[in-house]
């Protein structure tokens, strides 16, 4: 895990060490959505999820120390016109117990070339056992925010250009599933009570996407 942008030289002398850890998890799914085209849903659909690790070496450092994570994600598709959509998604997760795990807010999945900002550092006091990312926050980099929670709120218009304005069948893939996807992205993490909740201090952007495929995509940004 990033604590800052210094080294710890000694460390490269200490030898590795393996620890084992067990996780148990518990997650319940409500889905009442379709799937009328490619990257188009209409419906309801969200979980609910509860997760615990339990350490299973005798060598490991977070013997006797517990870790707990709850977290929801809900996504809500809204039709506007044949398929021309408005996706809404709400996620959050909550780490807590002697020890927890770190969420670095910022980026988007898949990024090809993700970026890092690395002067924003952990909080020292708190015992973090493991990392991971809270997406999406596009426009930002990873780690815009971190802490032990994250909420993170999305909102798409998707709109299928070719398929949306011409009621002829079109056999070709590519401009079948060419899409506009304008999207706004808002999110925060932080660790302890929710008055620790604050702004990411970097420079906040909106982003304008292009999606022809799922296997190809495009996309321009502006800055403001």
């Amino acid at each position: 895990m990033y604590l800052g942008s210094y080294g710890y030289p000694d460390a490269l002398k200490v030898k590795d060490s393996v620890a084992s850890t067990v996780q148990a998890r518990v997650e319940y799914v409500y889905d009442n959505s379709i799937n009328p085209a490619d990257n188009i849903w209409n419906g309801l659909r969200w979980k609910i999820y509860a997760e615990y690790f339990i350490p299973a070496s005798k060598s490991s450092a977070l013997r006797t120390k517990n870790i707990t994570n709850i977290g929801f994600d809900a996504r809500n598709y809204v039709k506007i016109y044949r398929n021309f959509i408005w996706a809404l998604r709400g996620a959050g997760d909550f780490s807590f117990g002697d020890a927890r795990l770190i969420y670095y807010l910022g980026g988007s999945d898949g990024d090809v070339f993700p970026k890092y900002n690395e002067a924003n550092t952990a909080d020292p006091s708190v015992n973090y056992a493991f990392q991971t990312l809270a997406l999406n926050l596009r426009g930002f980099p990873q780690n815009a925010a971190n802490g032990s929670n994250n909420l993170v709120l999305n909102s798409e218009l998707r709109l299928p250009v070719f398929t949306t304005f011409f009621s002829s069948p079109i056999n070709n893939a590519f401009v079948r599933n060419f899409q506009v996807i304008q999207f706004f992205d808002l999110g925060t993490a932080w660790s302890g009570s929710l008055s620790n909740i604050k702004r990411p201090s970097i420079i906040y952007r909106q982003r304008i996407g292009f999606t022809c495929t799922q296997l190809l995509a495009a996309f321009l940004q502006a800055v403001y």
